[in-house]
């Protein structure tokens, strides 16, 4: 468990990233999750990242490469090479004092919970320290482990240590910090349900289905698809319609804002790498750009 957290804290945690886009391998011909903005004075290039890959992975398709190579700054929604600033953020995720997981979760989470635990090899004494959403994190990056995923060789940290490498200039959208004070600031509720949905879904065999539905939309270029696997992902209840309105809908405005202020004042061609169902949906990035006059094209 401590290498896998070791391992996620280099990555922003949160549920919508992970599940966001798992990119395979090209199909010819096929569209990217690539974007193209216009109607500012230079360019900027939208693309759906994957936090978490394999080293086939790359190179990346040439339309990604080229928008790199043309982009003078690299947007990210957080910087995960700063390790200060993960290593502050992950003292978060756990309780402090005598509080601990199982008095902030309900007992038919901590049924599925300690079930989980005991199929994988684990004690619940290793998790008891952390809030229910980082547990959640914890064994989903485990189950992606198993089809072999990592974090390493997620798309925004390829590019993340490519340009701190060629000295291109890196904006934040957000931050670590900030990252983890959202989930932190999920209700009792909605963090509990946030760990037995994961649990749920681990223990009916519904993520690698899921996973390749996700691939078949990267790899076709389709945004449609793709937003409708996540939709899926999400309970229909109350709370998780909150989770997903906190995680994706509310960052999504918050992105958009300071992507416009981007087009707006910059004079820099800019590569915005974002998880790839930010983009996607009614309440996209893509759709709240094209909503504010700009020409965004499919690359």
């Amino acid at each position: 468990m401590r290498a896998v957290l070791a391992s996620w804290g280099r990555r922003f945690i949160g549920l919508c990233l992970i599940l966001s886009s798992f990119l395979g391998a090209s199909v010819a011909h096929a569209k990217q999750f690539l974007w193209e903005v216009s109607g500012s004075d230079a360019p900027m290039y939208l693309l759906g990242s994957v936090h978490a890959g394999k080293s086939g992975f790359y190179p990346l398709a040439k339309p990604i490469e080229d928008a790199y190579h043309r982009a003078q700054v690299l947007v990210v929604e957080a910087d995960a090479t700063d390790q200060r600033a993960v290593q502050a953020a992950l003292a978060t995720a756990r309780y402090a004092g005598s509080d601990n997981l199982e008095q902030n979760i309900q007992a038919e989470t901590r049924t599925l919970l300690i079930k989980q635990l005991v199929q994988s090899g684990q004690s619940l004494e290793a998790v008891r320290g952390y809030r229910p959403w980082m547990v959640g994190m914890l064994l989903m990056v485990q189950e992606f482990s198993k089809l072999g995923y990592s974090p390493e060789y997620g798309i925004d940290l390829h590019f993340l240590r490519r340009a701190k490498d060629e000295g291109k200039v890196v904006v934040e959208l957000e931050s670590i910090a900030q990252q983890f004070a959202l989930l932190n600031d999920l209700s009792a509720d909605e963090s509990d349900a946030f760990l037995r949905q994961t649990l749920l879904s681990i223990q009916r065999a519904e993520i690698q289905p899921m996973l390749k539905q996700l691939i078949a939309a990267w790899r076709a270029g389709d945004p449609d698809k793709l937003h409708a696997v996540m939709e899926k992902s999400f309970s229909a209840d109350k709370v998780g319609k909150s989770i997903e309105r906190k995680l994706l809908d509310l960052r999504n405005d918050d992105m958009t804002r300071k992507i416009d202020d981007l087009l707006k004042t910059g004079k820099k061609t800019h590569l915005v790498v974002v998880g790839a169902a930010h983009l996607t949906g009614p309440a996209g990035i893509i759709n709240q750009l094209r909503s504010k006059g700009y020409r965004v094209r499919q690359l």
